[in-house]
């Protein structure tokens, strides 16, 4: 897939993700020398923006970057044994993407923008480069790296064990609402940028039984949904529907 290359960033103020992102200590590492400072920031200088519909990276390109999320949203799909697309996951502000392809060093599924996204894209291998020079430098590069691993697996947390349709579908819910709400706000409002086709492709569900699901929670007073927003009217008893601990909440 072609490069396309943005100017070198010069305003990160209007993306207020970047005080949460993963990587904000290798874009701000205010603990490092000048000389550490100017190495990382010659390798975190591209912003791309990509249209709806576009693709980040496809099955089988080369890897040569992972990819911080600015603004917008990305889902990762794959075939599967049936010809047909899985829905792999969702990928909002503030976090990675592309991290697969460290080890084949190619991009095992398509990364396909849900709606106008920034990205910023990091060169992984010349970022360890720098990371075998600077001491301080590889401290931030080992912890983003694990906090990935972490974070990943907190994702599956609220799918694991989840046997019911309708059990599924609210502990998703639940984990968007805590993934997308803003710092030091209560996770009850947010904008649902994924098709119902793509959520029950994640879940496993028709998407029929998505509809049907969100029908009945709206009826039910667990959430209301005007266009794509969704509020989580009562957090309590979706968690109850989840199985989700309150103390979670």
């Amino acid at each position: 897939m072609p490069m396309t290359h943005s100017a070198p960033l010069k305003d990160d103020a209007r993306y207020s993700v970047c005080e949460r992102c993963r990587i904000v200590d290798l874009c701000h590492p205010i603990r490092l020398d000048r000389e550490a400072r100017e190495a990382i920031k010659r390798l975190i200088r591209r912003r791309r923006t990509l249209r709806r519909g576009a693709h980040l990276f496809r099955i089988g390109d080369r890897f040569h970057s992972v990819s911080a999320l600015c603004a917008g949203s990305v889902k990762t799909c794959a075939l599967n044994d049936g010809g047909g697309v899985q829905v792999l996951g969702f990928h909002f502000p503030g976090e990675l993407i592309g991290m697969c392809g460290t080890g084949t060093q190619q991009h095992l599924c398509d990364a396909v923008a849900l709606e106008s996204t920034d990205v910023c894209e990091i060169p992984l291998g010349r970022l360890m480069e720098v990371a075998e020079q600077v001491p301080a430098v590889r401290r931030i590069v080992y912890r983003f790296l694990s906090d990935e691993i972490a974070h990943h697996h907190a994702l599956l947390q609220p799918l694991v064990g989840k046997m019911a349709a309708a059990e599924q579908l609210a502990a998703y819910l639940l984990s968007l609402t805590r993934r997308l709400a803003p710092p030091q706000t209560p996770a009850r409002e947010i904008r649902l940028s994924m098709s119902r086709h793509d959520i029950g492709s994640y879940l496993g569900l028709a998407k029929e039984t998505v509809s049907r699901l969100f029908s009945r929670f709206e009826r039910d007073g667990l959430i209301s949904v005007r266009a794509r927003h969704l509020c989580v009217k009562d957090p309590r008893r979706l968690a109850t529907l989840a199985g989700a601990s309150r103390a979670r909440l």
